[in-house]
């Protein structure tokens, strides 16, 4: 086993952000709630600057709505966010160097419940104080009803793959209220989100009182989901 010394691990380290111009959106976008956490990827050069972005999830938005346009503009205004922020570049043996980092983009009332909860001041909610609010992670053992998705469409039906992941927005009702994925094939977002869409959990209380939950649902496949059957009748 190779342990760095004290004097090298000092000369080695990550790229880390240092700054990022205010993030907004129009209000059309605000309006179509969209939220949730973003995974991306960033190139960022050994002068600190990002070259390139890649997203791998979508956000969540609410489950009776299709807001293609204004998911458009989220994603949009997040990547044109990132590619202005500054960052310290990756450092190797005192060097800085081109290196790619991963890092979570959180958007909409997410983001404004978490700084509410942290109490950050400086962020404007749109009814004064929004809903007391907690973050879990997979909520798949709390759900009372769970249905699989529907790959029977020809569209979906010979897809194979492993297993998908949706962040969701549960209500004071235990009711999703939103869902968008955020691991896997987006081409598979369709049926999969719909199931999600109608899964329904158990109330989340804090001190007796329901609460709105944030957390994710995994599907997990071990071959295609959809066989089509063969008529053996001669």
């Amino acid at each position: 086993m190779f342990i760095l010394s004290a004097a090298a691990a000092a000369q080695n380290s990550d790229a880390r952000l240092i700054s990022s111009p205010p993030f907004t959106l129009s209000d059309a976008a605000t309006a179509a709630q969209i939220e949730g956490n973003l995974k991306l990827d960033l190139m960022v050069d050994k002068t600190g600057r990002v070259k390139s972005v890649r997203m791998w999830s979508l956000p969540a938005w609410p489950c009776d709505t299709n807001p293609k346009k204004e998911i458009r503009e989220v994603l949009d205004a997040v990547r044109e966010n990132v590619l202005a922020a500054s960052f310290s570049p990756a450092i190797k043996n005192g060097k800085p160097h081109d290196s790619v980092m991963r890092m979570t983009f959180v958007v909409g009332k997410t983001y404004r419940n978490i700084v509410t909860q942290t109490g950050i001041a400086g962020v404007a909610t749109l009814e004064g104080v929004p809903p007391r609010f907690i973050e879990k992670g997979s909520l798949n053992g709390r759900a009372t009803y769970l249905p699989k998705p529907d790959f029977s469409n020809a569209t979906w039906r010979n897809a194979v793959y492993h297993s998908i992941t949706m962040q969701i927005l549960i209500d004071e009702k235990g009711k999703v209220i939103s869902a968008g994925i955020l691991f896997g094939d987006e081409s598979l977002s369709p049926p999969v989100r719909a199931a999600a869409c109608s899964a329904k959990f158990t109330p989340f209380l804090i001190q007796g009182q329901p609460v709105q939950v944030s957390g994710i649902i995994e599907y997990t496949f071990s071959q295609a989901p959809y066989v089509p059957k063969i008529n053996t009748n001669p």
